[in-house]
């Protein structure tokens, strides 16, 4: 299976939409998913955690400006749980990346095991932000993938179709 990636604006549905595809595939998933917690706080957590815990051994931003959608990160975090999330991954396994975006912007080790793993022996389900990044058009311009580009049309109606 070529790596799926899932591009759109925030609130787009990406999430939704690889958690589905995850859910129809089926079987263990690794990787890693972020959220922004009611705290003010972006985390990062093991894919199939169900507890997710917070603290600051996973927490890879904090929020400045919710009107913005402007955080600190914390490139630190990235390049130590997430590039743990993203090691020791059975050839053949399902690894969900839910989201790249920005806050990885200085993470190099972990931007490197990234695409690694997009053009490793894995199944990969992953979403992007829709950001110009260095890293983000890296990860966008790897052959053998299939682009999913998620929009919102009228508020209302999620649309997505395949570039």
């Amino acid at each position: 299976m070529k790596p799926i990636l899932v591009c759109g604006p925030s609130g787009s549905g990406k999430s939704t939409y690889i958690q589905k595809l995850a859910g129809e595939i089926g079987g263990p998933v690794y990787g890693f998913v972020t959220r922004k917690e009611d705290d003010g706080h972006i985390y990062l957590y093991a894919a199939g955690d169900k507890e997710r815990q917070m603290g600051e051994t996973n927490r890879i931003g904090d929020l400045i400006s919710t009107e913005k959608r402007l955080a600190r990160p914390h490139p630190e975090v990235f390049d130590g749980l997430g590039l743990a999330l993203l090691s020791d991954i059975p050839s053949g396994a399902l690894v969900l990346m839910d989201e790249l975006g920005i806050l990885e912007s200085d993470a190099l080790a972990f931007q490197a095991r990234v695409l690694e793993v997009l053009q490793g022996p894995y199944r990969v389900l992953a979403a992007l932000k829709d950001r110009d990044t260095p890293f983000l058009n890296a990860v966008r311009e790897l052959g053998e993938i299939v682009n999913v580009q998620c929009t919102m049309k009228e508020k209302t109606a999620l649309q997505f179709s395949i570039i």
